[in-house]
């Protein structure tokens, strides 16, 4: 109950459907502070301790709002952040619907194993099994089946193309909002900013969505 509970607060944080997610005032919302019970530096007591943000307290229309999720070792962080881009992915991919615009989302890992771990207990646990995307790893190298690739122009092609081979199980209907996945290492992560670059360098709009 306590991990669902997490999800719900990251991914509310997130989606900008926060109830108190202007509040100065502590409470069990989300201040400048802190996202747990209270805000760690506004006066509350930040009882779970959880979840911590360095949001100053706009609105988060005006920026990209950014987060903190601490567990211990083992607790589930790989999972945690799995289900959150799961729902994410969910609300952007009816957003999205009317136009059709492709959602991108990047999960980042600070090495190799961890890179291939991600897909491995998604795969394992199905979490993202019912939003249908398309997957690349932006690495040096992967023991999984996925395309592999350090390329910018190959990165380039999957952001702007329809479909791809690396599909996950699902199919995805000619109604279904196109979604994107990539998993990069820190290391390769200025691949991807290269190719975003380049494809709106020609005019483009695109931009990291998750």
């Amino acid at each position: 109950m306590l991990f669902r509970s997490v999800v719900d607060r990251v991914v509310d944080y997130f989606s900008g459907r926060s109830s108190d997610r202007n509040n100065d005032s502590g409470g069990d919302g989300v201040g400048p502070g802190g996202l747990g019970e209270g805000g760690a530096g506004n006066g509350g007591d930040n009882d779970d301790g959880i979840i911590s943000h360095d949001d100053d307290g706009r609105y988060w229309q005006e920026r990209p709002r950014r987060g903190n999720v601490c567990l211990p070792a083992g607790w589930g962080k790989t999972q945690l952040a799995l289900m959150t881009l799961a729902r994410l992915m969910a609300i952007e991919r009816v957003a999205r619907r009317p136009t059709n615009a492709t959602v991108i989302a990047i999960y980042v890992t600070p090495n190799l194993i961890l890179a291939d771990q991600v897909l491995d207990q998604a795969d394992r646990r199905g979490t993202l099994s019912e939003i249908p995307h398309e997957r690349l790893i932006v690495a040096s190298k992967t023991n999984r089946t996925e395309e592999c690739t350090t390329s910018t122009e190959r990165i380039m092609e999957f952001l702007s193309s329809s479909s791809s081979s690396n599909s996950d199980e699902g199919d995805r209907g000619d109604d279904e909002t196109p979604m994107k996945l990539l998993i990069s290492t820190y290391h390769s992560l200025h691949r991807i900013g290269e190719a975003i670059a380049a494809i709106n360098s020609e005019g483009n709009d695109m931009e990291i969505d998750l």
